[in-house]
């Protein structure tokens, strides 16, 4: 269940703020709550003040949940009082200790499902984390599944060894303790172990009514090698241009380059640096695809090119005195358009754009029933649908007035652009 719905959330959270949910030629998703409409109520911007070339600075983006009621659910933005230590040997890698300082549960009528993770399953994840999916009603009856990625190594292996766990919760005192059996796997040349059993335990927190909780916020500020540009025209079109410069990368390891779309740059077997990939280079159609910068079309190796995903049409709108910038979106290989509206403010040589959108809002475009909520409360242990208020999705851009630059486009870089993928739904991503 927890991978299923991520995947769609993700997918919602994508479209929405970006294409909108609406139907052909209609405008959602304002930031000030408004699908656009207009007002008799003068602004202060004209279209003048947004047309021009805008770098993009830094994103920022939040994920706020409201409930109806004091809601206690399972605290999972905390330590464990004992983490559960995992020793990982990789060939004829040194050996690692992972330490799981982190336990995410949720759970749906038929499964419950144990996340357990160096960070927590609202920030990073860490390195490495452990998946352990039981019926809910059979705690005998379970799969489990372990990855490590440190940079330089890796291991994605099911853990056939973990097939039963022990769950109590006390309500009283509002704990809950997962144990984990000793357990051993060999696998994919590694062997993962543990020395003990294992026994993480945490705490509640209350949700209190009418008080939105902030279930992360994340910043994100455009490295120099990676780089995006939005031009409004004033014909009313949008050109889009992103650069990866991959030679301003300083790796400590290869991932440093793979991680951005880049190839290491090695000099006497040692790795110096990272290089862009010249796609128009490769032969085949395994070395094609093994980049996401590249795209394999009519047996010949290609840039990936597509802005299917980007606004591709702008307007300014004056709703009730406040400046709204409204993107506008064709889907690909139809006449179907769709509108976003962004609160946006200019001074100074600067543009802000944001935005917020509830979850059900999205879900609807996707013809399904939002259900009270029953998706996203599923991932809070210990909340039910109906006890939601709202699930806020919001993220702005901070733009400077920029010319435009003359490196090579990689186009491919729009779906790292917090405009099309804000940051914060990595965390409903993974």
């Amino acid at each position: 269940m927890l991978k299923k719905y991520f995947y769609l959330l993700t997918t919602c959270l994508l479209v929405v703020l970006f294409t909108a949910c609406s139907e052909d030629d209609s405008s959602t998703g304002s930031g000030s709550g408004s699908g656009g409409g207009g007002s008799t109520q003068e602004c202060s911007l004209s279209s003048e003040d947004l047309q021009g070339t805008w770098k993009l600075q830094s994103a920022s983006s939040s994920a706020t949940l409201t409930t109806i009621a004091n809601i206690s659910v399972l605290d999972a933005w905390s330590k464990v009082t004992t983490p559960m230590n995992v020793s990982i040997i990789m060939g004829d890698a040194d050996p690692v200790t992972a330490s799981l300082n982190y336990l995410h549960v949720s759970s749906n009528d038929e499964k419950i499902f144990f996340f357990l993770s160096e960070e927590s399953f609202w920030s990073s994840w860490g390195n490495t984390y452990i998946e352990i999916e039981c019926d809910i009603t059979d705690l005998n009856s379970c799969s489990s599944f372990m990855s490590h990625m440190d940079g330089t190594n890796s291991v994605h292996v099911d853990l056939s060894s973990i097939s039963s766990v022990e769950w109590v919760e006390t309500p009283s005192n509002g704990t809950y303790e997962l144990t984990v059996p000793i357990f051993s796997e060999v696998a994919e040349s590694s062997t993962i172990s543990t020395d003990s059993e294992s026994a993480m335990s945490t705490g509640s927190i209350i949700i209190n009514a009418d008080t939105p909780l902030v279930i992360q916020s994340l910043t994100d500020v455009q490295d120099a090698w990676d780089q995006s540009y939005m031009t409004l025209n004033s014909d009313g079109t949008i050109s889009h241009y992103n650069t990866l410069d991959c030679d301003l990368i300083n790796p400590e390891n290869d991932n440093d380059c793979y991680s951005e779309g880049c190839a290491p740059t090695m000099t006497d077997d040692m790795l110096t640096g990272c290089s862009n990939v010249d796609c128009g280079s490769l032969a085949n159609i395994n070395d094609c695809l093994s980049w996401n910068a590249c795209v394999w079309l009519d047996n010949t190796c290609l840039d990936y090119e597509s802005n299917d995903m980007l606004a591709s049409g702008w307007s300014l709108n004056c709703n009730n005195g406040e400046s709204e910038l409204v993107l506008t979106t064709t889907n690909s290989g139809t006449d179907n358009s769709y509108n976003v509206a962004y609160d946006v403010l200019v001074s100074d040589n600067q543009m802000s754009m944001s935005i917020s959108q509830d979850f059900c809002n999205v879900y609807y475009y996707y013809g399904y029933d939002c259900d009270a909520y029953s998706g996203p409360a599923a991932d809070f242990y210990g909340l039910s649908g109906n006890q939601i208020e709202s699930l806020v999705i919001s993220s702005a851009h901070h733009y400077i007035v920029s010319e435009m630059p003359t490196m090579r486009s990689n186009d491919l870089k729009f779906i790292e652009n917090p405009i099309a993928r804000p940051n914060i739904i990595q965390i409903f991503g993974k």
